[in-house]
């Protein structure tokens, strides 16, 4: 059959052999990764098969969290067993917890949506959270306990070394 035997996005990393149906949730069970807002990562996608030709590979994030999947898609394709894309958090997507979907497939079945269709017999279909995270925005003034040391002259040759401590 045609099923997703590992798939990898920052610290997820999650091994897996062909199921008895098309469709698993590790959402509780993986541990999800964190994702920055505006950052990218590299998902890698393989896959078991024996059989020759295109395959396909359909991967949807709930950026909003409304857990409809409408966000446009990233899609692949490959003759191999290895996909290889890059995944970015847009700066509007909402922090926190989140589902993401990964469908593979023997044919482009891409026309049938996140939630696929009873015909929907050759390959498989993964869910997993990944926890977005808003960097740490400044909320306050840091406290400032400066001290000035001398400062020589710096001519643009020159380099500049800076450093600190007790800063946390």
């Amino acid at each position: 059959g045609y099923y997703i035997s590992r798939v990898q996005l920052g610290t997820l990393d999650n091994t897996s052999g062909c199921s008895t149906g098309t469709y698993v949730n590790y959402a509780d069970s993986v541990t999800a990764p964190d994702f920055l807002l505006t950052t990218s990562k590299f998902l890698t996608v393989t896959t078991g098969t024996t059989t020759t030709g295109t395959r396909y590979l359909q991967t949807w994030i709930d950026f909003n969290h409304d857990g409809i999947f409408n966000e446009t898609p990233y899609y692949w394709s490959s003759t191999n067993n290895t996909f290889t894309g890059t995944v970015t958090m847009p700066a509007t997507a909402i922090p926190g917890l989140t589902r993401m979907r990964i469908r593979f497939a023997s044919s482009n079945v891409f026309s049938l949506g996140t939630c696929g269709s009873a015909a929907f017999t050759s390959g498989e279909t993964e869910d997993y959270l990944i926890n977005i995270v808003d960097p740490l925005a400044c909320t306050a003034v840091p406290a400032h306990d400066i001290t000035v040391a001398s400062a020589p002259a710096v001519c643009t040759a020159d380099s500049l070394v800076l450093s600190t401590s007790g800063v946390n």
